[in-house]
């Protein structure tokens, strides 16, 4: 079993030098990283109520495994952030939670490491006395409460699990392979995963016929697609995608970048997402009728009527009492949209 908190006493930071990293594949030995939450909203707390980031190790072996003396950080340069106390123990197919939670003073018989996980993205280790990494895991930007972790468990690559399984077996029944996304069917509701971490993404502002408003890196000037995170925590925001088709709702997923609590992210919708950062698989025309925005579940989050009579350099959007508006003043890369008029009011007043 492990040893209390009261028992740890970190060593000084050591610079390990020259280390190997594995490359991701499984573990060296039995003992490994199982699974990892860096946003933790919800899913579980620790012995003081607190809701911190936390680590699953995992012993595959059939013999118990004392890890006393081993290390794990997010540091690979420095490998001993945390040394695990003498006598510290994962029995044979067993799991052992830490939590990341940067608190490693806290004595309640669980163990705290010194530092958190990083939800836009980041490197964890695992090494045994001597500097010798044995385990790793890199992940990118990591949303609220969906963990990441091997599947089957010990040895099989990263995906991302939904919901998460702190000191249990791995379910895969629920998971998504590094970026593949589960097929959502045929119908616009199909495909919707109780577990999937609920998000406060909004259209927030659309251009389709842009002249002068907003060019991209090239200086072109094509249709674009502002969405603003209206919730209070990140998102990452390659989990959401843009369609004009409920049947095809992974159609054009958003940049993979994480967009903070109030912040916008302008996209163009031209289709040129191989030579341009920036752009979607969505082609936006005077033809497109609705825009709607879905989940990594394939649940619609949000969605927005277009007009027909698209006006060049008018943007639409949301006009705050639940309808449709013009804006005469496109405000791309604004969270707050300016004046506006009604979609059908041909060209908008500018005042």
């Amino acid at each position: 079993m492990a040893a209390g908190c009261s028992d740890c006493v970190s060593p000084p930071v050591e610079d390990a030098g020259d280390v190997v990293v594995p490359d991701g594949g499984a573990p060296v030995g039995a003992v490994g990283i199982n699974e990892l939450l860096a946003s933790n909203r919800g899913t579980i707390q620790d012995g003081a109520g607190d809701f911190g980031d936390w680590v699953e190790l995992y012993n595959s072996g059939d013999a118990d495994e004392d890890i006393g003396g081993w290390s794990i950080s997010d540091d690979a340069t420095l490998i001993t952030r945390f040394v695990f106390p003498a006598g510290t123990t994962i029995r044979a197919g067993a799991f052992l939670l830490l939590w990341a939670d940067g608190e490693p003073e806290e004595t309640d018989d669980e163990l705290h490491l010194p530092f958190r996980l990083a939800a836009s993205g980041e490197s964890l280790y695992l090494a045994k006395p001597g500097g010798v990494i044995v385990d790793s895991a890199e992940w990118g930007p990591q949303a609220s409460d969906v963990s990441w972790g091997r599947l089957p468990d010990g040895d099989g690559p990263f995906a991302t699990l939904s919901p998460p399984t702190p000191r249990a077996p791995n379910d895969g029944s629920e998971a998504i392979d590094a970026g593949i996304v589960p097929d959502a069917g045929t119908d616009a509701d199909a495909g919707i995963d109780a577990g999937c971490t609920t998000v406060d993404v909004r259209l927030s502002e659309v251009m389709v016929d842009d002249v002068t408003s907003w060019p991209d890196q090239f200086g072109s000037h094509e249709p674009w697609i502002e969405v603003v995170n209206a919730g209070d925590v990140a998102v990452a925001l390659a989990d959401l995608a843009v369609t004009d088709d409920p049947l095809t709702p992974r159609e054009a997923p958003l940049p993979g970048v994480l967009v903070q609590p109030g912040d916008v992210l302008v996209a163009w919708a031209d289709g040129d997402v191989q030579s341009a950062p920036g752009h979607v698989a969505l082609v936006l025309t005077h033809a497109t009728e609705r825009l709607y925005l879905f989940d990594r579940c394939g649940v619609l989050v949000d969605e927005l009527p277009l007009p027909a009579d698209v006006v060049p350099d008018v943007s639409v959007g949301p006009d705050g009492d639940g309808g449709v508006a013009a804006y005469a003043s496109p405000t791309p890369d604004v969270a707050d949209n300016g004046p506006f008029a009604t979609p059908d009011a041909g060209t908008p007043d500018a005042g």
